[in-house]
């Protein structure tokens, strides 16, 4: 039964439905010490033909068909050598299933019988027609085949591969080929490939230069289905009985169409193993108590297994380390787990053998709630810019850290602290951006803070102050009044709480490029100053600048001119008149074109401060009188030698 399976299956490597009746051809060269020549077998799904082929034979590359029998091949016409049938016993009922199929009797079972014989046998397709024997042949030329029924047009024709007399066609097979150990078995596979040969041969040794035996006993034919593709790590066959621990040698016969092997591969070593595992143990049961994961395990007997581990993971697939080793057999034993960091655990238990082998029981599961709260950072630097203030912190080492909260006092109380993080930062960096005019003390604290909202203690507290950067208010010069060898500049105190002091500027009228008089800083308390440089007889003109204790200084003040006269020069008597409207404080005084006016006013409570520009005037009217109030006026004319005439002082109640 296993013959007419093989054959089938050959007929399916040959044969498609569409083509049943065409010829198929296979080829060999024969060497002998004579001379060599070429078999030609043709297979053909009715077995033979009554009629008998008529064989041509091309010589290639450019040679022309020449027929090469001159009458059909028939059945019967060989003869069969006698001493064939003494070595194979069968061959002449197969003759007498030929002579049967001949007078009527053509079942599908018959040809599938007549066909394996063919296969099998050579002497027996030469009985049948099937096979010729090409003897005018020339050693090294190529040649091709092709067969014509007698009876039947060239389009049922059947073609033979190509073949070179004297030369052995044998292709090395031996790269799809491989052998793996198993439990108590040998997998070996091969890529087949029903156009080279049709079948295997399996053959072992069961030690090195051992008996060579042959384990199968027909050979192992495999096709591959069209819908499937040929995949290299698939098993063809199955070598079993064999025993774990013992070397065994093997190699492959690839078969061909005229009974022949094509060729036999090198011995391969295998050594069969145990791959059977230990018995599985029963999960652990996990529960929490306090910090620590207490586990349950049942008591474990397989005395196949050298020891037994016990594994944890955060991932239910992947990632298993041994949390404790355990000795066999195992009695029922609790066994505490220390919980580092919180999440989902995965518990199970491994058994392993002296071969390697393991089974792990199944894994269970236990929530361990994140009550942990990472440790404290630690601030390592507070940086002040114009602003803004940046501290920056050591990293927390924590497994599930969500980010840091910052917090900010302008007190250093702990009262005070307000958080200024809307959402945990993930650096350890943060700027602090504050208007720049801000000079107060900062005080700053962080914490850490996981995924599970748990939050670290408070770092230590830094502090920091934000450069100054505001300049000091524009002073005002109230006075200045030229003495006989001096000139007295007086103004008005700034408020300014960081003021360092006070530079005069003075400059000489026609080039007012202004220049510093003082050499230090005026102290903030002071708010008059005596000029003894100024030279008599020239116009100046003086500026203040305000300067406070980070060196930001002020816009130099209003300038005010001042004419140092000669001490010779008469100072005369300026007329002054002076009315009251509803708007404004009007005064007139008589002055020469080529003269400057200059108005100064005072209350009870400041002393002169000049109310116009330096400029030719004979009139001024002072709109920023206040109804009710008194005020003091004083108007100084000035020439190109200086001040030139001054009026009485005019007290006047609007």
């Amino acid at each position: 039964m296993k013959k007419i399976f093989i054959l089938l299956l050959i007929l399916q490597m040959f044969f498609i439905p569409a083509q049943a009746d065409k010829l198929r051809a296979k080829t060999i060269s024969i060497n002998t010490n004579e001379k060599p020549y070429i078999l030609v077998k043709w297979i053909y799904s009715g077995v033979y033909f009554d009629k008998g082929i008529i064989i041509y034979r091309k010589e290639l590359p450019a040679g022309e068909w020449i027929q090469i029998t001159p009458t059909p091949l028939l059945k019967g016409i060989y003869q069969i050598p006698e001493i064939e049938f003494t070595k194979d016993t069968l061959l002449k009922e197969y003759c007498t299933l030929a002579a049967a199929r001949d007078t009527g009797t053509k079942t599908q079972m018959l040809n599938i019988l007549l066909l394996l014989k063919l296969i099998e046998n050579n002497h027996f397709a030469g009985f049948l027609g099937m096979m010729y024997r090409d003897t005018i042949v020339q050693p090294g030329k190529q040649y091709t085949y092709k067969a014509v029924p007698a009876w039947k047009d060239s389009a049922l024709a059947g073609y033979s591969d190509t073949v070179i007399c004297g030369k052995d066609n044998k292709q090395r097979l031996e790269e799809d080929v491989w052998f793996k150990p198993g439990d108590s078995s040998c997998f070996i596979h091969w890529k087949p490939d029903p156009m080279k040969f049709y079948g295997v041969n399996i053959y072992r040794r069961d030690s090195a230069g051992g008996e060579i035996k042959k384990v199968n006993r027909q050979p192992v034919i495999l096709l591959q289905p069209q819908e499937k593709k040929y995949n290299p790590n698939d098993t063809c066959y199955t070598d079993k009985k064999l025993n774990n621990g013992k070397t065994y040698f093997y190699s492959l016969g690839f078969m061909g169409f005229f009974n022949n092997e094509l060729m036999q591969t090198n011995e391969t070593a295998v050594q069969p193993k145990d791959f059977t595992p230990p018995l599985r143990p029963l999960p652990p049961q996990p529960v929490i108590k306090h910090n620590n994961v207490l586990l349950s395990l049942d008591k474990y007997n397989d005395t196949s297994s050298i020891y037994l581990s016990l594994l944890r993971s955060r991932n239910y697939d992947t990632g298993y380390t041994a949390v404790a080793a355990l000795p066999v057999p195992l009695p029922d034993t609790i066994l505490r787990d220390t919980i580092i960091n919180p999440g989902t655990l995965y518990y199970c238990i491994e058994a392993k053998d002296k071969q390697g082998n393991r089974s792990r029981s199944a894994v269970n599961a236990i929530d361990v709630a994140d009550i942990f709260a990472p440790p404290v950072p630690v601030i390592i630097n507070c940086i002040a810019d114009t602003g803004k203030i940046t501290i920056s912190w050591q990293p927390v080492n924590s497994n599930d850290l969500l980010g840091y909260s910052v917090y900010r006092s302008s007190y250093d109380s702990e009262k005070h602290f307000t958080l200024i993080t809307v959402q945990p930062v993930k650096e350890t960096t943060f700027s602090d951006y504050l208007p720049k005019e801000i000079i107060s003390r900062f005080s700053y604290k962080i914490t850490a803070t996981d995924t599970g909202y748990n939050q670290s203690k408070y770092s230590s507290v830094v502090s920091c102050r934000m450069p100054d950067v505001t300049p000091p208010a524009i002073p005002v010069i109230k006075s200045i009044t030229a003495a006989d060898t001096a000139v007295i500049i007086e103004w008005i105190k700034n408020a300014d709480y960081d003021l360092l002091g006070y530079n005069i500027y003075r400059a000489v009228k026609t080039d007012r490029e202004p220049k510093k008089i003082n050499t230090v800083p005026l102290k903030p308390h002071l708010n008059r100053m005596i000029d003894k440089t100024a030279e008599t007889g020239k116009d100046y003109i003086y500026f203040i600048q305000a300067i406070d204790s980070t060196m930001n200084t002020s816009h130099l003040s209003v300038p005010i001119p001042v004419f140092i006269p000669s001490l010779k020069k008469q100072i005369i008597k300026l007329n002054l008149e002076t009315t009251i409207n509803r708007k404004a404080i009007v005064l007139k005084w008589k002055c020469n074109r080529d003269e400057i006016a200059i108005v100064y006013r005072k209350t009870a409570n400041s002393g002169f401060i000049p109310l116009n520009k330096p400029e030719h005037h004979d009139s001024f009217s002072d709109l920023t009188a206040i109804p009710g109030k008194s005020y003091i006026y004083e108007v100084r004319i000035y020439d190109q030698e200086g001040l030139k005439g001054i009026s009485d002082e005019v007290k006047i109640e609007r």
